[in-house]
């Protein structure tokens, strides 16, 4: 950061606006006797930055000068390459506020709220407000301090200015880790004490068990395949075991249905005799009937002839009828076909036309269906167009509407603080010219009252004076210069009583004009705080103009216009929405 320019009125012992340039010097001295201001010149600057001051921190309402009711305080510096402005205004914050300077040479505000204005300063710095006391501007009182304490003193106001209490808390950070930290190292050796296992004649013999599992483990696996491989037998050897039991009960279930076949055997033998006995006793019954085989053979095959050509005459007739049954369902059947195959024919014929027809018609209806769906595309992106259009054109009204509100608004704020302002100017005219009456009257006063004190005293002399001369007599030394007097002058009357309450009045004269001269003081205080944060309030309301007339400009419109161009895009905006209306009907 570079000072620039520096400008104070009201603070602590610049009762009037005093102004320090430093834009055309690399190295400045500030030097003067005690209570000229120098320390103030620096409590001006830190204060402009930061809002507080070191001596007396926040309540800085003691640094207004002793009979003034503000103080204010305007500060220009560089940093980074810009050029900055920062005013503050005490009692009342209304005055705080934080200007750039640009590249055409006008005053752009950043921020106009103190919280702000110190919080912006802070980053364009790039130091805090202790930082910047400690670093930048040392208080005063602390060097001295620090020259002249014992050596706990000064390593206490160094630590202090310095900030070095973060390395003693780094420090004492750092010692208590070191010291968690050996405590952990010793419950480690500890731990690892009690570990035998981590000795390395251990490791070494673990590692020589290790090998002889890894050997047993081998064997074991060896072992393992030979025990699976009686696994595999023994589960062969049950199979075999359970196929001999199911064997054992073929045999059982076979020797059972052998004795059942053994018992139906004698059965059957019981029967063929019972049989041969009958056959026995039908041979002796045919021979005492004397029966003749051959005649009776002959019998039964002339029997079964007749029957034979029974059957063949009634298969002939049936087969005549169904020969004749059958020419006549030919006959049918041929018609049948014929007409069939001409219906066939028939209906291949209108099946192809039917399917040309129908293919004629698939082809319109997917033309049709086409045009349709392109209709429907273009009428819905139509309609998107419109609701977009609409929406735009509401956007465009509101955005409008908005503007014209707030420029009629600050078009009024604006009137209404010029009028302020020229009241405010009136007023502080008002009050300059009193001010200046009353500080004329003062001088009068004061200037009466110097010549009454001044009349006082000499009629007080004459009336000594004349008190001397009647214990004077020629001859006697001169109460005055020693020399013997020659003659004594003649008295003269003096009233001492009339030059002493002329006195008395002039002092209540002088009085009434000191309190006179106070009141149009802090008069023109209040009257010149009023006028600033009046045009203070112009300013604001100029600004606030001036940005909503480049925000209408950017809606190519005109202030005056706006009311039309509101109509318009609502209409605008109705039209769109009619037609996306009409578009979804």
């Amino acid at each position: 950061m570079k000072p620039l320019r520096l400008e104070l009125r009201g603070f602590t012992a610049f009762r009037e606006t005093a102004v320090v340039e430093f834009g055309a010097r690399r190295l400045f001295v500030i030097t003067g006797p005690t209570g000229a201001g120098k320390s103030s010149l620096l409590d001006a600057i830190t204060w402009a930055l930061y809002g507080q001051v070191p001596r007396v921190g926040t309540a800085t309402l003691q640094l207004i000068t002793h009979g003034e009711r503000s103080m204010a305080v305007r500060f220009d510096f560089t940093a980074r390459g810009e050029t900055y402005r920062v005013s503050r205004h005490a009692p009342a914050t209304t005055g705080t506020r934080l200007e750039r300077l640009t590249a055409d040479g006008a005053w752009t505000p950043v921020s106009d709220r103190a919280r702000d204005v110190t919080a912006q300063v802070t980053q364009i710095l790039g130091l805090d407000y202790q930082t910047f006391t400690r670093t930048i501007v040392l208080p005063q009182g602390a060097f001295d301090s620090f020259l002249r304490g014992d050596e706990k003193g000064r390593r206490a106001i160094l630590s202090r200015l310095l900030g070095l209490d973060t390395y003693e808390a780094v420090r004492r950070a750092a010692q208590a880790r070191a010291k968690h930290d050996a405590e952990l190292g010793d419950a480690l050796n500890q731990l690892m004490a009690r570990l035998t296992l981590a000795a390395p004649g251990t490791l070494q013999q673990l590692e020589r068990e290790c090998g002889q599992l890894e050997t047993s483990a081998a064997a074991f696996a060896a072992r393992r395949q030979s025990l699976a491989a009686l696994r595999t037998l023994a589960r062969a050897a049950e199979e075999a075991q359970r196929a001999l039991d199911a064997t054992s009960t073929a045999v059982a279930d076979a020797a059972s249905g052998l004795a059942t076949a053994e018992h139906a055997g004698a059965q059957s033998a019981a029967a063929l005799a019972d049989t041969q006995q009958r056959r026995h006793a039908l041979a002796a019954e045919r021979t005492r009937l004397d029966y003749d085989v051959g005649q009776h053979q002959r019998l039964r095959e002339r029997v079964a002839t007749l029957r034979r050509r029974d059957a063949a005459r009634t298969a002939a007739a049936a087969a005549v009828q169904a020969l004749a049954e059958a020419d006549t369902g030919q006959r049918r059947a041929l018609d049948v076909v014929q007409r069939r195959h001409a219906q066939r024919s028939a209906a291949a014929t209108a099946l192809a036309d039917a399917e040309r027809a129908l293919a004629a018609a698939a082809a319109g209806a997917e033309a049709v269906a086409r045009r349709l769906r392109r209709e429907a595309e273009e009428a819905e992106s139509a309609r998107e167009a419109a609701i977009t259009a609409a929406a735009a054109g509401d956007r465009r009204a509101q955005a409008l509407q908005s503007l014209a509100t707030r420029a009629e608004e600050a078009a009024r704020q604006q009137v209404a603080t010029q009028q302020t302002a020229a009241k405010a100017r009136r007023a502080l005219a008002t009050a300059e010219r009193a001010h200046a009456a009353t500080v004329r009257a003062l001088h009068d006063a004061e200037a009466t009252l110097v010549a009454r004190r001044e009349a006082l005293d000499a009629a007080r002399v004459r009336d000594a004076a004349a008190a001397l001369r009647h214990v004077l007599k020629p001859g006697d030394p001169c109460p005055v210069c020693g020399e013997p007097l020659l003659r004594i002058p003649p008295a003269v009357a003096v009233d001492i009583d009339e030059a002493s309450a002329a006195c008395q009045h002039a002092e209540r004269d002088a009085a009434a004009a000191r309190a006179q001269q106070a009141e149009s003081s802090t008069r023109l205080v209040r009257t010149t705080a009023s006028a600033e944060h009046a045009q203070d309030a112009l300013d604001a309301a100029i600004v606030r103009l001036t940005e909503i007339d480049a925000a209408v400009a950017a809606q190519r419109v005109e202030r005056a216009q706006l009311a039309a161009a509101v109509a318009v895009a609502t209409a605008e905006a109705a039209a769109a929405r009619h037609a996306a209306t009409a578009q979804q009907r």
